[in-house]
């Protein structure tokens, strides 16, 4: 069979067989990332510079837990990479969760990073829980946070948690960083931005950060993670490539397969026309 013969038969190849190059291809990087580089965006490194430049004495940052398993993949590898800068710089982190579903993905990153830098709860991080309501509670946290959330996730009374004790609303946060796959970054905007003064930042799935650039551009957010390969970005950063990584050589990967089947599907089919009309 010559190969133009082969090019022929191409477009007749049970799709099937591209459905498996693909999966193939996807699951190749989790066991052999290749670690691919990514390029730093100004949004990105915004945020990552405004953390360098605070150290162990700044005011604590809050974080708040925005988002649900579904866009965990895209918003999870942020919280990741976000807690490890902070702990390595001993920064103080209050987090709360403002999607009902957020509590046990922010339990997971406290886990998994508290463990890696021997952070002590209630010192160094405090985790707490779930606040019903987006413009609500933001609100209310600009009021008093101690009313907002009088007991952290465990149940134990805000006064009885060194760490959380000390806030008293946006003013007693050096920055609000939101993690969503929602607009929700706007309520923080309205409420602690605007009202209190106190930087805002977001990170979103990529899908929605086309959304939020006009509020980059006036200032009102200090910096912007967009999907997953903003992640990647932040662990690059930080230095410590994890699943924002894995996942971008899974999506490069995958592109240049995808470009690589729809160049030679349309080689066959010009081959397979122009062998007709012979």
């Amino acid at each position: 069979m010559s190969f133009v013969q082969l090019l022929q038969k191409v477009g007749t190849m049970d799709r099937r067989w591209i459905f498996l190059a693909i999966f193939v291809a996807t699951v190749i990087p989790f066991f052999f990332p290749l670690g691919l580089e990514v390029k730093l965006t100004d949004e990105v490194k915004n945020i990552y510079d405004f953390i360098e430049q605070m150290d162990e004495h700044s005011q604590p940052i809050l974080l708040s837990f925005d988002y649900a398993p579904d866009v965990a993949a895209e918003c999870h590898p942020m919280a990741l990479a976000l807690l490890r800068h902070l702990f390595s710089r001993d920064i103080k982190v209050v987090a709360v969760a403002l999607h009902q579903a957020a509590p046990a993905l922010a339990l997971d990153a406290f886990t998994t990073v508290a463990k890696e830098y021997n952070k002590k709860y209630g010192e160094d991080y405090a985790f707490m829980g779930f606040g019903a309501g987006f413009a609500y509670m933001m609100a209310k946290m600009g009021e008093s946070f101690p009313d907002s959330f009088p007991a952290d996730y465990y149940g134990t009374p805000i006064g009885e948690i060194p760490l959380a004790r000390k806030i008293q609303n946006y003013s007693s946060v050096a920055m609000v960083i939101t993690l969503s796959g929602s607009r929700s970054y706007e309520y923080y905007i309205t409420f602690a931005q605007a009202k209190s003064g106190v930087k805002v930042a977001a990170g979103m799935t990529a899908v929605m950060a086309s959304d939020a650039y006009p509020f980059l551009q006036s200032g009102q957010l200090v910096g912007l993670m967009g999907g997953l390969k903003a992640a990647a970005e932040y662990e690059q950063l930080v230095g410590h490539r994890d699943r924002a990584f894995i996942g971008m050589d899974a999506q490069s990967i995958t592109h240049i397969l995808i470009v690589f089947f729809i160049i030679l599907g349309n080689v066959s089919y010009f081959l397979t026309k122009r062998m007709e009309k012979r």
